[in-house]
């Protein structure tokens, strides 16, 4: 029995060892090699989900979007990151203990809560430049029931031994999500001089004429209602999706809104059978439209295209007057 008293205050401190700080280690950059003008593709991975962002001829794209454009200013921001990217604290730890930082490399066995993220970096003959694993964020106490501050996340280089490190990057914006890495605005109509809306129902075609929006062909009884008026303005001005499409939705009983500038320039939204919350959206731009858009389907949130009154009489005033 003492000999076990004995032994237990041995345990402990090997165990507080294992996980102290080692602060001669502490300066210094995690990837002092690394050059971002080098990688030409990234992977990020998770227990079940992953996405590749590959760097082209015409920029970054995410390829499990059919090499749709990526959003080059977040990617821009996570090279500069990695390759900055410093300790501020040094923990030893043995590869028992990368459960509590979620630092498990993501194709092990581990508990997919407690796997940590990976990101590789690649260079044009698909080599590793660097593998980042993303592990658990570091939260400061809370006070009176509230969460504390995130101050930092634990990481550390894939195949690296004995040690992770802490550091104040949170990486917050990788995600291993092909939809979280798109270049999502839709093409710009900075200055919208009409909006024609074509439907099986009807439609009508709204004009801006001597900075006053007006029904074509109204008749006297025939007035504006601008609340929902508004409504489309707001809601069209800097339209958006959140993902492209890997299958073909419902398109037999398509709408179409159709978007005009001074100069004549337009853009023409194909819009489908809603699912719900989600509604999926063709582009046509002009009489040339782009490769971007062009045989390609966009989900966008319903409430961009609830937006649009369906009917002629939808966008009128029931009375006729306008609302005072």
């Amino acid at each position: 029995m003492k000999r076990w008293l004995l032994v237990i205050p041995i345990i402990l401190a090997a165990a507080i060892f294992a996980l102290r700080p080692s602060p001669s280690n502490i300066s210094g950059k995690i990837f002092p090699d690394f050059r971002p003008d080098d990688v030409r593709s990234i992977l990020i991975a998770a227990s079940e989900n992953h996405v590749t962002l590959a760097r082209g001829d015409e920029g970054w794209t995410v390829v499990e979007r059919d090499h749709f454009p990526a959003d080059s200013s977040r990617i821009t921001q996570v090279l500069r990151q990695t390759w900055d990217l410093s300790p501020t604290q040094e923990i030893q730890a043995q590869p028992a203990q990368l459960d509590r930082f979620q630092l498990s490399d993501p194709q092990s066995d581990a508990l997919p809560n407690h796997q940590a993220m990976k990101v590789s970096f690649l260079d044009k003959n698909n080599k590793p430049l660097a593998v980042l694993l993303l592990g658990k964020r570091q939260t400061r106490a809370g006070k009176d029931g509230m969460p504390g501050e995130v101050f930092g996340r634990f990481v550390m280089p894939s195949g690296h031994q004995g040690s992770v490190y802490l550091t104040k990057e949170l990486f917050h914006e990788v995600l291993p999500s092909p939809m979280a890495w798109l270049d999502t605005g839709f093409p710009k109509i900075p200055q919208p001089q009409a909006f024609a809306y074509v439907s099986p129902e009807g439609g009508w075609k709204v004009l801006l004429e001597e900075g006053q929006w007006k029904l074509a062909d109204a008749k006297d009884t025939e007035l504006i209602d601008p609340n929902k008026l508004y409504a489309l303005l707001t809601q069209w001005a800097a339209p958006s999706f959140f993902d492209v499409a890997t299958e073909i939705p419902d398109f037999t009983q398509a709408a179409h809104l159709t978007i005009h500038d001074l100069s004549g320039e337009s853009v023409t939204y194909e819009i489908g059978k809603s699912t719900g919350a989600a509604s999926p959206v063709k582009v046509r731009v002009g009489e040339l439209t782009p490769a971007r858009w062009k045989e390609r389907i966009f989900w966008v949130d319903s409430q961009l295209i609830d937006a649009i009154p369906t009917t002629r009489a939808g966008i009128l005033t029931p009375s006729g007057v306008v609302n005072q």
